[in-house]
């Protein structure tokens, strides 16, 4: 019979097969579990702004949470990708968060992890 070591939370054996998992949540995984929620949120506004699948966008986003705001710095590559952003801009003034397109969608205050998070989409032309 085979015995997790101390400290293992979560462990499972069959026969000569054990698997361990590490489920310690690491200030890296936190922050990519930050940017997959935002993500999350600007694909929800895709749909509610009824834009095409295939539609490139520009985003931009405003928060006082410097945590959200490390984890989309860190994971802007992959955020872009998931949502087919041709750019994506952190503003600090609200002055700054309306952008110009063929299809522009007032900023709408999305929440995540507990914190507020203004985001204004548009399709970009051509």
């Amino acid at each position: 019979e085979r015995k997790a070591k101390p400290g293992v939370k979560a462990s499972a054996s069959s026969g000569q097969v054990t698997v361990v998992l590490d489920t310690t949540l690491t200030q890296e995984l936190r922050l990519e579990g930050l940017a997959r929620d935002f993500v999350n949120r600007v694909q929800k506004l895709r749909k509610d702004f009824n834009f095409d699948v295939t539609d490139r966008i520009v985003v931009k986003y405003m928060t006082a949470c410097p945590r959200i705001a490390t984890a989309l710095n860190e994971h802007r590559g992959y955020v872009m990708q998931e949502v087919l952003a041709v750019e994506m801009q952190e503003v600090t003034k609200e002055a700054d968060i309306g952008i110009s397109g063929s299809s522009v969608h007032l900023p709408a205050a999305q929440e995540i992890d507990g914190k507020t998070i203004i985001i204004s989409l548009s399709r970009t032309q051509g």
